[in-house]
C-alpha cells in the first residue's frame, strides 16, 4: 500500500495538493478506488484502444538497415498510421499563495515536504544551470540541505530535494521530530535563500558540478 511508505507518501501528497486540478496531481501508479471499479470489459476496451491509437516507438540495435527493420516490423505487426494527440504538461510559471497543510498519523517520525514552483523546466534555455542550482541546494551529498540542515544542525533524519524537470517543480523531503517543525522549515527556507543570493563557497559549487557530471557519465553504463 502506497501509504505505508511515509516518505514517498508525503512527497506524493505534497504534489497532489500543490497541483490540485492539474493532470500532474494524478499519481502514475493509479488510484485504488478506480482500480477496484475496473472490470474485464473496461480493461479489454482500453487494451483495444491502446493497440489502435497509442504512439509506437521501437528501438533497434543491429547491423540491419533502419528501412529494412521498419519494413519487417510493419508487415509483422500490421501497424497503422497514427497521429495521436498526446496531452502536454502544463508548466505554471508563477506560484500562487503559500498553503500549509498538516495531516496527523500515528507514526514515530514526522515528514516535512515542501513544494516550490520554479518557472523553469527542461525545455528552457537555462535548464542546465537551474539543474546545477538544484543539485547545490538539495540533491547531492554536498548540498546545502544535507550538510547544514541534517549534518550541522541535526534538525532532521534526512533532507533532500527533487527537481521535477518536466513540470518545473522542486520538492523538499525531510524526516523530522514534530517539535522541530518550525525551525526545520525556517532553516530549509534559509538555505534556499542563501543559494539564491550566491552565498556559498566555491567548493560547494564544484561539488554540485562534479555530482552532475558523475550522474551523466553513469548513464553510459
Amino acid at each position: 500500500d502506497r501509504i505505508n511508505n511515509k516518505t514517498s507518501y508525503a512527497v506524493n501528497r505534497c504534489i497532489a495538493l500543490m497541483c490540485e486540478n492539474e493532470r500532474f496531481a494524478v499519481n502514475g501508479s493509479g488510484d485504488i478506488d478506480l482500480i477496484n471499479a475496473l472490470d474485464g470489459r473496461t480493461l479489454y476496451e482500453k487494451y483495444t484502444e491502446i493497440l489502435q491509437n497509442a504512439p509506437v516507438e521501437i528501438c533497434y540495435v543491429g547491423s540491419m538497415s533502419a528501412e529494412e527493420v521498419a519494413d519487417k516490423l510493419q508487415s509483422s505487426l500490421a501497424l497503422t498510421d497514427r497521429a495521436p494527440e498526446l496531452p502536454q504538461t502544463d508548466v505554471v510559471r508563477r506560484a500562487g499563495e503559500v498553503r500549509e497543510i498538516a495531516e496527523t498519523m500515528d507514526i514515530s517520525q514526522g515528514k516535512l515536504s515542501i513544494g516550490f514552483r520554479t518557472g523553469t523546466c527542461m525545455y528552457d534555455e537555462d535548464y542546465l544551470s537551474f539543474s546545477l542550482f538544484c543539485t547545490l541546494f538539495g540533491s547531492s551529498p554536498t548540498s546545502r540541505l544535507f550538510l547544514n540542515v541534517r549534518e550541522k544542525l541535526s534538525l532532521c533524519y534526512y533532507a533532500s530535494s527533487g527537481y521535477h524537470r518536466s513540470k518545473g517543480i522542486i520538492t523538499v523531503s525531510s524526516g523530522i521530530e514534530a517539535q522541530n517543525y518550525e525551525v526545520a522549515r525556517r532553516e530549509i527556507a534559509a538555505q534556499l535563500e542563501a543559494v539564491q543570493n550566491g552565498d556559498f563557497e566555491p567548493w560547494e559549487l564544484e561539488g554540485a558540478r562534479s555530482c552532475m557530471l558523475s550522474s551523466l557519465r553513469s548513464r553510459e553504463d
